[in-house]
């Protein structure tokens, strides 16, 4: 189940960052695990970036989750499709 996987990844440690992609192709960066949580639910993420913009994410959208590797972290947290 993708909640499963996200929770492996977001309580990993150490962390690693790992980015969460949707549908439409954009891409998400969880940089930190303080900058995510799943609603009990687990049918939705709330995301915010190092900058502060927060974004609320379907798990119904979520197309694939990886770890992220160093030269694919964008300052944003955020990659447009």
């Amino acid at each position: 189940m993708l909640a499963e996987e996200i929770n492996e990844l977001w309580d990993a440690r150490p962390f690693q960052p790992f980015e969460i992609v949707m549908a439409d192709g954009s891409a998400f960066t969880v940089t930190s695990p303080k900058l995510m949580l799943m609603t009990p639910s687990q049918r939705t993420l709330h995301l915010v970036t190092p900058e502060g913009k927060s974004h609320w994410l379907a798990l119904s959208q979520v197309t694939r989750v990886s770890v992220a590797h160093a030269d694919e972290l964008g300052a944003s947290g955020h990659r447009a499709p």
